[in-house]
């Protein structure tokens, strides 16, 4: 027999059963999110170490060659940095192309891009065709920058965090070390530049 005492009490709240399944689920959902932005996270930081890589082989290589290259091939491959259009002095470097200045990594065979599958399976690292060139206080100067392409947008943001500070910001070379022409507030992906120096 149902007395009112009884009632009463069922009606005071979740059993402990419910409550544990609640926690539960709340954890699971907790943990997917974590993980979600841990990947992105790491994604970005290999993102950025191999920008980092490339730039300061580049640099390396300029040192040797007086000249800086625009096929990545060319930082590790004899055959790619013996061809004058690969790079921004279209010269041949002869003898003052050592040795590889990094790890080789697959190409794309059409543009000597560095495959980074890390990220996904059509990102691509390169340089453009031509360093950027901007006027500052009357002086041109011309910035040479990785550029990696097909990068998804949760790895783009990340990276701009790591790197600038702000996952919000697109990022500026005149205040900024890193920058993107990815619409942040969508799901496709794009581009992601990492400057590594500018000269007059």
């Amino acid at each position: 027999m149902k007395t009112p005492r009884n009632r009463s009490l069922r009606q005071r709240g979740f059993s402990l059963i419910e409550a544990l399944v609640v926690l539960t689920i709340l954890t699971i959902m907790a943990l997917l999110a974590a993980s979600a932005f841990d990947g992105a996270r790491t994604k970005a930081q290999a993102m950025l170490n191999l920008g980092k890589q490339i730039g300061e082989a580049n640099i390396k290589l300029k040192l040797d060659t007086g000249c800086y290259v625009k096929n990545a091939k060319a930082l590790f491959d004899p055959v790619a940095a013996a061809v004058p259009a690969n790079n921004y002095c279209a010269r041949t470097f002869g003898t003052n192309w050592t040795s590889a200045y990094m790890a080789k990594y697959p190409t794309d065979t059409t543009t000597g891009a560095i495959k980074f599958d890390k990220l996904g399976s059509e990102v691509t690292a390169s340089f453009p065709d031509a360093p950027e060139s901007v006027v500052i206080s009357g002086t041109t100067w011309k910035r040479y920058y990785v550029r990696f392409s097909n990068v998804p947008v949760d790895v783009v943001r990340q990276g701009l965090n790591e790197c600038n500070g702000n996952p919000e910001s697109k990022g500026d070379f005149s205040t900024d070390k890193c920058r993107t022409d990815v619409n942040l507030s969508s799901d496709t992906p794009g581009t992601f530049d990492i400057l590594f120096d500018e000269t007059r």
